[in-house]
């Protein structure tokens, strides 16, 4: 029991010293980590500036992977590519709730006080996002709060006909 203890204290000292340190830098150790924090806000205020007349949701924020033909090499040899050698790029879809248009922008971020936005393409109309963060709960409401559903749930029982209950979960996709 005491060697436990030991190793989960050393453990959890480790991850004070190196928290602060990794949250205040916003470093990453590979070019093929999720974005961090800070390069998700600075996509963000990147985006918001340059289209400041715009009102746009933003549907994801994600890092666009380095090409094949860039990443490839490093991968064969086994060995991580040198620290800033390939630049990390975020993806963004965004819906304008103006137009109900979809755009797509990438975003270099490897000056950390000036992103810059490389590319911005309109996606065709008719073009629809992933579900937006929060849009899976108000289907479900949606779902079962029409008459049907909740006929449909009665017929299997007291605790299906209960719309609150968590047995009850629609695919959403």
């Amino acid at each position: 029991m005491h060697k436990n203890w030991s190793t989960i204290l050393h453990l959890f000292v480790i991850g004070i010293i190196l928290l602060p340190n990794i949250l205040a830098n916003n470093n990453f150790s590979h070019c093929l980590d999720p974005l961090t924090s800070f390069e998700i806000s600075s996509t963000s205020k990147a985006i918001k500036e340059a289209y400041s007349g715009q009102n746009f949701m933003f549907i994801r924020i994600e890092l666009k992977e380095p090409s094949k033909e860039i990443y490839l090499p490093y991968f064969l040899a086994d060995e991580n590519p040198p620290k800033g050698s390939i630049h990390r790029e975020a993806a963004a879809i965004l819906l304008d709730l103006a137009t109900g248009l979809l755009y797509e922008a990438t975003v270099r971020l490897c000056n950390k006080e000036n992103p810059t936005i490389i590319s911005w393409t309109q996606l065709s109309p008719g073009t629809f996002p992933g579900l937006a963060n929060g849009e899976t709960s108000i289907i479900r409401q949606i779902v079962l709060a029409d008459s049907k559903v909740k006929s449909r749930l009665s017929k299997y029982g007291k605790e299906f006909a209960d719309v609150n209950s968590s047995l009850v979960v629609p695919d959403v996709w």
